[in-house]
Order: structure tokens, then C-alpha cells, then sequence
């Protein structure tokens, strides 16, 4: 069902002007999540199909999970926090050659956010650490464990989007500024499960390219 919302998908044989080229339920999707909303399925064979469009009774605030990853402030939606924990390295085990925990009783994938984000570590890997801080995402019925420096608080925050120019940068849906004025970004937890399901993550991210002494110029 999540396959009519991919670019590209048509159930035409054949091409015309106006229909064929898999343009449509896409951009719905799209704009759906860009508004910080869900788009899901239920359809029954024979019967009918219904699409239902959950978008947030405002869109001015966002109430978000503020954490701390190498000394610089993060924002997660609360939407989509299913809860945060604390964690042994210990807890951790390899399925299907991907890092997971227990989260109840289901097996969770889990991911560092700095490879998500392809942030340099900094302070070691997770085996380093006594104890993990981690959130567990929820977007529908996927869930994703990331691991965090530090989890700040919650807190209100006016979300500004991005400029047409960085419109579409991956895992990232705006910014907002703290009460502290600084910049913080706004995750896209959609993207970051998006991000797991689709390609392996290198569990130690290349070091940061050296920048030489020349000016650099736009």
C-alpha cells in the first residue's frame, strides 16, 4: 500500500498527456509530511479503500524533544517520541547485521545519530559509554532507537521552515531558535527511519575533511 506513494508509480500500461507518469499521490505525500502530518491506508478487497490525513489542529508551535548531540542542541517533534530510555551497551545485539535492543518485548533497530546525520565522533564509540541515552521513534508502525548525547527537556517552539534553496535536505524538516538564541534544527524522523531502511550505516563515520587557510568565497 506505501508503494502508490513512491515517485514514479503508475498502475497505467500506457503513457497519455495528462495520466501514466506516476505523478500525484507522491506529492500528496509530500506535502503531507512537510506539514508535519501522517497519510495512511486502510483498504479492503472488494469493498473500497480509505485514505485518511492527520495534520495538527495548528501549525504555528511545535512541541519538541530537545537532546544534545557533541555539545550542539537537536529538535525532535514530540509527535513522533514514542518515549526515551537509558541503556547498557550491553543491550545491544546484531539481527539481520543491523544493531538492536528490546524495546517490551519487539526487537528495535538502533542507530547513533551522529551516523545518521553523518556527524564525525567525537567522543568515542558506543561501547566507550556506561550508559546510552536513546529515543525511540514511532512513524506509523515503523519504530527506530537513536542514540543521543543528552536529553535536554520539552519545550514550545516556532518552527521556521527552510528556504526554497535547502528545501528538501535530507533529515531535516526547519529550524527554530532556543530561548538561548541559538539556531537549533528541526529532525525529520520520517527520513531518519528512511535513512536505516535504506542503506547500511557506517558505524564510524570518516573524520571531517581539513579546511586549508585559503578564503574561501561563494
Amino acid at each position: 500500500q506505501s508503494l502508490i506513494f513512491m515517485p514514479g508509480f503508475s498502475t497505467r500500461s500506457f503513457v497519455t498527456e495528462v495520466s501514466g507518469r506516476g505523478v500525484g499521490l507522491d506529492v500528496v505525500r509530500a506535502n503531507v509530511e512537510r506539514l508535519k502530518g501522517n497519510i495512511t491506508i486502510d483498504s479492503e478487497s472488494g469493498r473500497g479503500c480509505r485514505i485518511r490525513i492527520e495534520l495538527g489542529s495548528t501549525l504555528s508551535t511545535t512541541h519538541v524533544l530537545l537532546i544534545e548531540l557533541d555539545k550542539i542542541p537537536y529538535a525532535i517533534p514530540v509527535e513522533y517520541v514514542q518515549s526515551t530510555c537509558t541503556i547498557e551497551p550491553d543491550d545491544i545485539f546484531l539481527m539481520e547485521n543491523r544493531e538492536t535492543i528490546l524495546v517490551g518485548e519487539r526487537p528495535v533497530s538502533l542507530a547513533r545519530l551522529a551516523d545518521l546525520l553523518e556527524l564525525p565522533i567525537e567522543n568515542g564509540g558506543l561501547e566507550d559509554r556506561r550508559y546510552l541515552s536513546c529515543v525511540i521513534l514511532r512513524v506509523d508502525n515503523e519504530q527506530l532507537v537513536i542514540v543521543v548525547d543528552r536529553l535536554i527537556e520539552e519545550q514550545d517552539t516556532l518552527l521556521k521552515p527552510q528556504s526554497k534553496l535547502l528545501r528538501r535536505v535530507r533529515n531535516v524538516s526547519g529550524a527554530t531558535i532556543l530561548g538561548t538564541g541559538e539556531v537549533c534544527m528541526v529532525l525529520h524522523p520520517p527520513d531518519l527511519i528512511e535513512s536505516v531502511r535504506g542503506s547500511s550505516i557506517n558505524r564510524h563515520a570518516a573524520p571531517m575533511p581539513t579546511v586549508s587557510d585559503r578564503k574561501q568565497r561563494i
